[in-house]
């Protein structure tokens, strides 16, 4: 080996050995990044799945509103039926008592 080649060889470990260290901080760096992205994304996961609770619990509960709605619905046109028939059966029995008051005299 030449003389200049060995002379070079503590200057390029010295520069191997930067470049390490350069490595290792940023490698150290970047999965310190990776654990803050990871529980940004189990936070993110969580507020999704209570989102998703909230939905589904909106979800029935619109689901029974609109059972309580028919039944209120159905329930009215049995109603208004019922006082249509009892509006013909008052008007029939006037009806009747006036035909026979016109019969007995």
């Amino acid at each position: 080996m030449s003389s200049e080649r060995v002379q070079n060889l503590p200057s390029a470990l010295a520069e191997l050995q930067r470049r390490v260290i350069k490595a290792e901080a940023t490698i150290e760096q970047k999965e310190g990044e990776n654990a803050e992205l990871k529980d940004q994304l189990k936070q993110f996961e969580s507020r999704w799945i209570e989102y998703e609770k909230k939905m589904k619990s909106m979800e029935e509960m619109w689901q029974k509103q609109m059972a309580s709605l028919q039944v209120c619905f159905q329930l009215t046109k049995i109603l208004n039926f019922c006082d249509i028939l009892v509006n013909i059966i008052v008007i029939t029995h006037f009806a009747l008592l006036s035909m026979k008051k016109k019969c007995l005299v």
